[in-house]
Parts: C-alpha cells; sequence; structure tokens
C-alpha cells in the first residue's frame, strides 16, 4: 500500500503532494500570455527536500498530446503499461515521466526548465519525483487535471 497522495484543486490550481514526502507538484490554470487562441502556458512549482523551482512552461506538448490529454491518458491505462511513458513541452521548458511499476504504483518525474533560456550557459533544471497509488489517486490527479488544465 502507498501512501496517500494529496491532490488538491483549486480555482486556479492543482497540487500533488504525496503525504508524509516531501515532493510537491503544482500546475497552475494555462493562460494565452499573446492572446491569439493559439499557445498557452502553464505556471509550474516543484518542490522537494531542500529544492524549489517556478517556472513557465508550454500547455501544448511536442506531440498532439498536451498535458491535460497525458495526464488524463494514464489514469485510463491505471492497470500498467511497459517501460516509461514522457511528455514534453512544446518548448521543452517541462517534461513529465511515468513509471509503472507493475503494481499499484506510479512515479511521476517532472522536470522544469528555465522558460526561453534553457539553452544558455545560466540555465537551470529542476526535477522532483512524486509516487501515487496507480488506481484512485492518479485518477485523481487526471480529474483535476481535466477540469482546471483547459485553455
Amino acid at each position: 500500500m502507498t501512501e496517500a497522495t494529496e491532490v488538491t484543486a483549486l480555482e486556479d490550481r492543482f497540487v500533488v503532494a504525496p503525504v508524509d514526502a516531501p515532493g510537491r507538484w503544482v500546475v497552475h490554470r494555462p493562460v494565452d500570455p499573446e492572446g491569439d487562441g493559439y499557445t498557452h502556458t502553464v505556471e509550474v512549482e516543484l518542490s522537494d527536500d531542500g529544492i524549489s523551482a517556478r517556472g513557465r512552461s508550454a500547455f501544448e506538448g511536442r506531440t498532439p498530446e498536451n498535458l491535460r490529454d497525458f495526464l488524463v491518458a494514464l489514469a485510463e491505462d491505471w492497470r500498467g503499461w511497459p517501460g516509461t511513458r514522457s511528455w514534453t513541452s512544446l518548448e521543452r521548458e517541462m517534461t513529465v515521466e511515468a513509471h509503472h511499476n507493475g503494481r499499484s504504483q506510479v512515479s511521476l518525474a517532472i522536470t522544469l526548465r528555465r522558460a526561453d533560456l534553457h539553452h544558455t550557459s545560466d540555465a537551470w533544471s529542476a526535477r522532483v519525483v512524486v509516487t501515487v497509488e496507480a488506481g484512485e489517486e492518479l485518477r485523481r490527479i487526471a480529474d483535476a487535471a481535466d477540469r482546471l488544465l483547459r485553455p
């Protein structure tokens, strides 16, 4: 049995935070910074024991799948999948890798990179891994993403 995960869907963000573990992933509602209806960004916060990072990421992915679609698809396949599934934002500011242990847990490894300047000499990146229960906890994450992550 895994530890419970707090999935809080507030009006402007959702939070994934395993109980009794320091890792935390916060994704804010998508915004359209250009006002053109084409590209949306989400503010992202990561924290774990000793680190904290905050940045922006494109909501759309490098494939036709956006972040919401990726998280919903994970929950639909809660019984498991081979290998690691991954999603990367359009400009590579955020990557989410999901690994199912074949039994009851899914590890979500979230990497956040400095937006727009992730290729420069003063670039930074932060990576946090949160482990959630593959059934109900993963479903709560997908439900929160489905409600909130709509441009």
